[in-house]
Order: C-alpha cells, then structure tokens, then sequence
C-alpha cells in the first residue's frame, strides 16, 4: 500500500486571508499515482495508475494498494520502485465578496508532476532443486533411493525434514509403502542435503523412469 502526504505551504503578500482562500491555494487536486518497476528491481509492477482524488495540506491520502510480483530467482535485499504523482494546483487564487458578503475566486491552476521513489524490502525464501538422484532398487526388490537437494535459496533452514512419496502404485516407499521422511536439521544457503531412502518395486514394475513426490518442511 501506498500513502501519498500534501505538505503544501501559502506563499502570500503578507496579509490574513480567509481559511477557505487558504484551503484553495494548498490542496492537491486530481491526484494520480503510478508506480514503476526502477532499473535492476527484481519485480514486476502490476496495478495501473491509481486516482486519489483531492489532498488537502496536512493530509494523507487513504491506501493506494498496488500489486507486485517478485521475481522467482530475486536476491533478498532492498530495492527502489519509481514513483510518478500528477496533480492539479491553484498556482495563484485572488478573490473578492458579492453583494451577500460570499466570496467569488478567481484562479489559476496548473498541472505538476513529481516523480519520486519508494523502497521496497524482499525477503529471503528457501528454494530448492534437485541435483542428483541415483537407486539401485529392481524389480520385485527394494534397495536404495538416493537423492542430492540443493538449498538454492538465500534462507538458512533449521528443522528441515524432507518427505518422499511415489505418485505410481508399483513403488513404494517406507515400511508401510505410504512414503518415507528424513530429519536434515539445519539446512544452510547453497548447501547441498545428500538423502537416501528405502524403496521397493513390486513384481509387476517395469524398466522405466517412475514419478515421485518430495516435500520439504522446515
């Protein structure tokens, strides 16, 4: 979410004018807000421009959210988001009272725009890939399944437990063939957890590359 503040001051001929010529004069008008990706920003920015109506001087707008998706392969760290506000504002204001004592304004606005930026904090996060795998399990047999995990994120882990289960009938893992888990404990940035868990093939497998399923928690 995003807040947008009007700190708009009078510049005057040194006279006391009243409150409402003064409220003139200060606020914000037709208030816009786009933010943008800024170069190198591992994001993507995607809510279009948002309208936030008139700021008076002294205020703050209500939350302007916009969406952004950080990139899956984004380091942790801060990052700048380009920030482009247009406004209208009454560049001068003079004014008089009608025959009721009302008053009547005359004035000039102009359209500005400011561009600004706005940091942004990216967390890290534990991803992981697959390295290598290996087994010596046969048909009718069971043997071992050996898998080598990467922790490719920038997380240290601790309490990291990894599950395996086979998404195939004709293997299975665990004394009850309902999968298998192992305690890897702390599990560092960039470090790689070398795992092997029991598998068995019943009779009627066969030769062939078979789909499982692993799960890491921590």
């Amino acid at each position: 979410d995003l807040f947008v503040s009007n700190d708009g001051e009078v510049i005057d001929d040194g006279k006391t004018h009243p409150q409402e010529v003064i409220d003139r004069v200060t606020e914000a008008r037709s208030v816009d807000v786009d933010v943008s990706r800024a170069a190198f920003a591992p994001v993507e920015v995607r809510t279009d421009e948002r309208s936030l109506g008139t700021i008076a001087s002294g205020d703050t707008s209500e939350a302007a959210p916009f969406e952004i998706r950080v990139d899956d392969d984004a380091d942790a760290g801060t990052y700048e988001l380009d920030v482009e506000i247009e406004y209208t504002d009454a560049t001068s204001v003079t004014y008089d009272r009608d025959e009721e004592g009302e008053l009547r304004f005359r004035e000039s606005t102009t359209t500005f725009t400011e561009r600004l930026t706005v940091q942004i904090h990216v967390d890290g996060e534990a991803r992981f890939e697959v390295t290598d795998r290996d087994h010596d399990v046969t048909v009718g047999d069971t043997g071992d399944f050996e898998i080598d995990v990467e922790n490719v994120g920038d997380e240290d882990l601790t309490d990291a437990t990894v599950s395996i289960a086979s998404l195939d009938g004709d293997i299975a893992f665990g004394s009850d063939g309902q999968g298998s888990q192992t305690f890897v404990g702390e599990w560092d940035a960039g470090d790689t957890a070398e795992l092997v868990f029991r598998a068995e093939a019943n009779d009627a497998a066969i030769q062939r590359a078979y789909p499982v399923e692993v799960e890491i928690e921590y």
